[in-house]
């Protein structure tokens, strides 16, 4: 063995491999699942119309590449700056106006009134953002200075939110309230909600 080939060896010895953080590993399982669901639409489109051009695969396709752009997006973005208080009240009252708009007779779209239409044909449904918008609120009500989670203010003020937002979903879709109230009261009891 050639001297160069030893100091190679030693220095590729002293260098730790390089492990998959936590964000890559979730990117990849991401990917995978996404890689399989887009597949699994594709062989139920091609079982439905042998002869189709598979629209429902397509679609699916852009509907994908498009989720994993933005999941490249938010883990890029600087999730302390949500921290704020008029960023995480401005999310809570755009998610509520849109909730409250979902209700009015001819703004909302199919028989339970949960989506709003979009251009393109697509629609928008407020509940997903309502699940944001709760988590950021209560992250930072728990996290000023002043918070006191077993406090009067600490207990009615996100159960007031919480209700109202709930309020707004559960007649159109109970299961997405269901899920919202119970990811809100964990949030409350990491924060120091006492259990009982």
């Amino acid at each position: 063995m050639t001297t160069a080939t030893a100091d190679a060896l030693a220095d590729r010895s002293d260098r730790p491999d390089r492990a998959l953080s936590e964000a890559h590993i979730l990117f990849l399982v991401v990917l995978a699942l996404t890689t399989v669901g887009v597949l699994m639409v594709y062989s139920a489109s091609q079982t439905v119309d042998p002869e189709g051009e598979n629209p429902h695969a397509l679609r699916q396709a852009c509907f994908a590449v498009v989720g994993l752009a933005a999941f490249i997006v938010g883990a890029m973005f600087p999730y302390r700056w949500l921290s704020r208080a008029p960023v995480a009240l401005l999310v809570l009252g755009v998610s509520v106006a849109l909730l409250g708009l979902v209700l009015v007779v001819g703004i909302g779209r199919g028989g339970l009134r949960r989506f709003l239409p979009l251009p393109a044909g697509l629609n928008f449904q407020p509940s997903e953002l309502a699940k944001f918008a709760m988590v950021i609120f209560l992250a930072w009500w728990f996290s000023r200075p002043t918070a006191r989670p077993r406090g009067f203010w600490g207990f009615v003020v996100p159960v007031g939110v919480l209700a109202i937002v709930c309020g707004l979903i559960v007649k159109a879709d109970f299961g997405t309230a269901a899920l919202l109230g119970a990811v809100s009261v964990r949030v409350c009891l990491i924060a120091g909600w006492r259990w009982w």
